[in-house]
Parts: structure tokens; C-alpha cells; sequence
């Protein structure tokens, strides 16, 4: 995807760039302002978002939205056998887009909600939750029924190794790895953090999506 005042030719170099302070020059200068005033004098804080920008086209509100989120402290903390299972440009990379935790604060569910409660929230919000997991991520169908593993049902002849990342509500570091030793294959195992919930006394009185779809209709 071609990104807006960019050429090719740009991109193309800049895919390539050994010195992330480079990127500076190529975000809208607002975006730097932004940057600047809550990252402060974390440099490497501030590359970060820099880099994230560039590499996923993000407009002001969407920077503003990650920068108001811990996103860089939990960026590639998940426990994983990334390195012992995939060649090590690939290991940096798929240990790069994991999180821990993953924050799943945008889905605004009851504090008492159930698995089903938390299921549902997570397809309704499927966008945003890949947002949250990074790059590399896409949305394959809801409860698919795999007979064998994923590589010999959905990997396809041009697709890189396929990453397995368990997200769950606890874990135990050092069991977890323990257990990855023991795998040939790519995983990776993060929690997942819930800190906003609905309250329970408006869980019924506010209107379902097709509720609002419907009223909308009838008004036009």
C-alpha cells in the first residue's frame, strides 16, 4: 500500500534504513509534534512511534489514540521459541509484533462477563484487535475447524512460517518457558488484560448494534 506523498522509489529506501532517526523527516511534522510532547526525553521511545507511524500510515487521531497506550513498553515482551525455531531476521521480526499484555481495554464489556461475553466482544471488535496484535496478523473466520495443523490447511506456497501465539488470561513464566523448549514449532504465549468494563446497571439499557442499524434506517 502506497503511502500518501510517498513514491515508491522512497518507500523502497527507506524499507532499507539502518538509522531510524531518518523516518523523522518522512511523517507529517504534526505527528512529530505530537511524538515529542508525550514521549519526552525517551529517544527511543519517541523512534518508536516515529517508525510505527511510518510503517503503518497513521493518521494523527490513530497516533494519538497508541500513544496514550503502553504500547511500547509491552512491544516484543511475550515469552516465545521465536529464536530457536525461526532463522534470526525472522525471529526479530515475529518477536517484534508480539505484546505482553495485550490490552483489550476497547472492548468495554462487564466486569463479570463470561468466556462467551468476551468471545463475542473480540469479533465485534476484530479490527481494532488486530491493530493490537501488529503486523503480519489477518482475520481467517470465526471458530474454524481445523482437522490437522495450520500449515497444511491455510499456509500457502508464498506464505512465510505460520506463527502460533496463545493469549490467556494468566501465566506462569517460567512454566511457560519450559514448555516452548519442547516445541519445534513458532509460539508464542501472552496475557491478555482487561481494566475497563461496563457497568453492570447499564449492561441492559444501552441499544444492541442492529438496534442503532435499525433506528438509522428507519430515518432515512
Amino acid at each position: 500500500m502506497n503511502q500518501p506523498g510517498f513514491t515508491k522509489q522512497l518507500v523502497s529506501q527507506l524499507s532499507d534504513c539502518t538509522n531510524p532517526e531518518e523516518y523523522v523527516f518522512y511523517i507529517p511534522w504534526g505527528h512529530v509534534i505530537a511524538i515529542m510532547s508525550k514521549c519526552g526525553s525517551n529517544r527511543d521511545k519517541a523512534l518508536f512511534f516515529v517508525k510505527k507511524t511510518f510503517d503503518n500510515n497513521w493518521s494523527r487521531a490513530v497516533l494519538l489514540n497508541f500513544l496514550d497506550t503502553d504500547l511500547y513498553e509491552r512491544q516484543g515482551k511475550a515469552i516465545t521459541n521465536f529464536r530457536a525455531t525461526l532463522p534470526p531476521a525472522e525471529s526479530d521480526l515475529a518477536q517484534a509484533i508480539t505484546k505482553d499484555p495485550y490490552n483489550f481495554d476497547f472492548l468495554m464489556i462487564r466486569e463479570s462477563y463470561d468466556e462467551k461475553e468476551l468471545k463475542d466482544a473480540l469479533m465485534d471488535n476484530i479490527t481494532k484487535f488486530l491493530l493490537e496484535l501488529g503486523n503480519g496478523f489477518a482475520f481467517v473466520g470465526r471458530e474454524v475447524r481445523l482437522m490437522v495443523a495450520v500449515n497444511h490447511e491455510l499456509k500457502g506456497l508464498a506464505d512465510g512460517d505460520t506463527l502460533g501465539l496463545l493469549i490467556c488470561k494468566s501465566k506462569d513464566n517460567v512454566k511457560a518457558r519450559y514448555a516452548l523448549e519442547a516445541s519445534s514449532q513458532p509460539i508464542g504465549i501472552s496475557e491478555y488484560d482487561i481494566s475497563t468494563f461496563m457497568p453492570e446497571e447499564f449492561k441492559g439499557s444501552l441499544p444492541t448494534i442492529e438496534e442503532i442499524e435499525s433506528e438509522l434506517g428507519n430515518n432515512k
